[in-house]
């Protein structure tokens, strides 16, 4: 819980505030709702696939063995994941985790679409590290949170770096499905990559 919210309280809170501030101050671009309703739309739709894109290159970054060992490790002390994990990390590695939101200084954008952006940043961990794989509401799955694909992240650490839905793991050959033939590849893989010296 500290890391949680000492550290990543307050890097989401200077994000939010810096944003705020350049925006009160005209530095940032922004528009109004009532004239851009399709707009915020397209931000709204085009959110999710942002956010899980720039997951896996900061993800892939931060397992990256000099990252890994001074800043990612703490992450992963939690093998056994649960909500208040997801968000355990290095005041680095919040840096660099929310730093998508940056995106909100270059493209015109909306404060709602900023706020929308950093809760899903900071509570989404929490859902993929909480110890369920769907949300079910009468037998319907409402929300898929991941957690047995990002599990085997915190199990054998060179897979799954990004979302289940994002396609970027099944492309880079990097994910994990729970097989054996794919613990086996895992495994190999990691043993080359650090010939017997993993970053542990």
């Amino acid at each position: 819980m500290l890391w949680s919210l000492a550290s990543g309280v307050t890097v989401w809170s200077a994000y939010e505030v810096f944003y705020l501030w350049a925006l009160a101050n005209g530095v940032v671009p922004s528009f109004d709702f009532s004239d851009h309703l399709f707009v915020f739309l397209v931000w709204l739709l085009k959110l999710p696939v942002l956010t899980s894109s720039h997951f896996y290159l900061v993800h892939r970054l931060l397992n990256w063995p000099p990252l890994y060992r001074r800043v990612h490790r703490l992450h992963h002390r939690n093998i056994q994941i649960g909500p208040w994990s997801g968000m355990s990390m290095h005041p680095v590695q919040h840096i660099i985790y929310i730093s998508s939101v940056l995106v909100h200084f270059v493209l015109t954008s909306h404060p709602t679409i900023l706020l929308v952006h950093l809760y899903s940043r900071y509570m989404g961990p929490a859902f993929s590290h909480a110890g369920f794989e769907k949300l079910l509401v009468k037998n319907d799955a409402i929300v898929d949170a991941a957690n047995f694909h990002h599990r085997l992240h915190h199990r054998f650490f060179e897979c799954n770096y990004g979302t289940v839905d994002a396609p970027w793991d099944r492309r880079f050959g990097s994910t994990h499905d729970g097989s054996d033939a794919d613990t086996a590849r895992v495994r190999e893989q990691r043993r080359r990559m650090y010939r017997g010296h993993p970053p542990a």
